[in-house]
């Protein structure tokens, strides 16, 4: 019963490890934030406004991609092609570490759930245990 009480009480301590896991996640946004920006502004060859999503970037960086893609050798040594394929890996490494921080998250909230689904035998048992010794002692 101690082990699993102690079990408990690790589960709730243990629940604020992921803000690692957050900044890592930020950083990799905030890196793929820059790479649109500054392939968007040499692309368009001029600023771009303040309030501009990346959702907008993404779409002049994929247009300039398929443009690119008409010639794939000439643009992978002389064009953009090879930093298009970059920013896309940055995009795709961003999109995962965001489904497995979410996942993580999942996991930790539901390791309460399994910590009290495991400690509910021994408690039952150990109220069944002590009615049983009550009436043997009453007899």
């Amino acid at each position: 019963l101690l082990s699993i009480r102690d079990e408990l009480f690790e589960t709730f301590r243990k629940r604020h490890r992921g803000v690692m896991e957050l900044e890592e996640v930020q950083l990799t946004a905030n890196s793929f934030h820059r790479m649109l920006v500054a392939f968007t502004e040499q692309a368009t060859g001029e600023k771009l406004p303040e309030g501009a999503s990346d959702q907008e970037m993404m779409e002049i960086m994929m247009a300039r991609y398929e443009k690119d893609l008409m010639h794939p050798l000439q643009n992978l040594l002389g064009g953009e092609l090879a930093r298009a394929l970059l920013i896309q890996v940055q995009k795709l490494k961003l999109d995962i570490e965001t489904a497995m921080l979410e996942l993580n998250q999942i996991l930790r909230a539901n390791e309460i759930n399994f910590a009290i689904l495991a400690a509910l035998p021994a408690f039952f048992i150990t109220i069944i245990l002590a009615a049983l010794l009550q009436i043997w002692l009453v007899k």
